[in-house]
């Protein structure tokens, strides 16, 4: 349901640092450091992506390049549990179309996909993330992925291992950022998917989840050229506010506390995901 007049009024969202410019030093002492979010305005807005880029120029210029998109039922949903529709579209051509159909029951939507996947050409319009540690996504197989879809589509309550940072190339999209620290108050843990909370935050549906009340995440918009990047174990969700690319990057530093994360929570992280594809193949034994 949503909040009524007699809910309890909700937290006033924390406000997410935003700066001009970043130093990699200042990044890694102010930021990384101190496991702390920041978003880095207009940080990449001299990339031609950000400059060229749209839906439309994909669909004249690289119409014909194949593509792995996914149905969202009802357009609120992560990309775990994405529909493979037998009518997909199988190029930008017919994503983009299908996008902008907005069928009733759902949203088209690009997620997660390798920009190793994408025309040399359109790679090479993407700028330097100059943030990120290369050596350490080569080492740990992270490649940069690359998004689209249409205005409202949702992605779901999440939290990701390792450090990420997104860059808005084109439109719009609300972000909503939980500290790690609140992960006990955002229902984890209770479906098949342990990193993916069951609950749907965009209709704050107190009654039913009534820990959300305690919650206080950063609430903000991303803009075209805009970087962000937030730790491992911070919950996020977002809702395009329009149509709208992006791409993001899984990064990890050569520190105790990165090698950490893989040592502690990779193998609960992979035993889930087996136990998660294991039941979507053939159903769930206790069922």
């Amino acid at each position: 349901m949503s909040i009524t007049e007699e809910s309890p009024p909700r937290k006033e969202a924390l406000q997410i640092d935003e700066v001009d410019h970043l130093s990699t030093v200042d990044f890694r002492d102010r930021y990384l450091r101190a496991d702390r979010p920041v978003v880095i305005k207009a940080g990449a807005k001299d990339w031609i992506a950000v400059q060229q880029f749209s839906p439309d120029l994909l669909k004249q210029k690289f119409g014909d390049h194949p593509v792995r998109a996914h149905f969202l039922p009802n357009g609120a949903s992560s990309c775990i549990d994405g529909d493979d529709r037998p009518d997909k579209p199988q190029n930008f051509r017919q994503f983009v179309d299908a996008m902008r159909s907005k069928p009733s029951d759902g949203l088209w939507y690009l997620t997660q996909y390798p920009i190793s996947d994408l025309p040399q050409e359109l790679v090479e319009m993407f700028g330097e993330l100059r943030y990120n540690s290369r050596l350490m996504q080569t080492f740990t197989g992270h490649k940069p992925y690359f998004w689209m879809g249409a205005g409202g589509s949702k992605t779901g309550l999440h939290y990701d291992l390792i450090h990420n940072f997104n860059v808005q190339i084109t439109g719009r999209k609300l972000w909503k950022l939980y500290p790690r620290n609140q992960q006990s108050l955002l229902y984890f843990g209770e479906g098949d998917y342990g990193h993916h909370s069951v609950v749907n935050v965009f209709e704050d549906d107190l009654a039913e989840y009534p820990l959300l009340q305690q919650a206080t995440p950063f609430e903000f918009v991303m803009e075209p050229g805009d970087i962000l990047f937030f730790p491992d174990g911070w919950a996020h969700c977002v809702y395009s506010l329009e149509e709208n690319i992006s791409l993001n990057f899984f990064s990890l530093w050569l520190r105790w506390h990165d090698l950490g994360i893989v040592a502690s929570e990779a193998p609960v992280w992979a035993y889930k995901k087996v136990v998660f594809k294991w039941r979507s193949l053939f159903g769930d034994a206790n069922a």
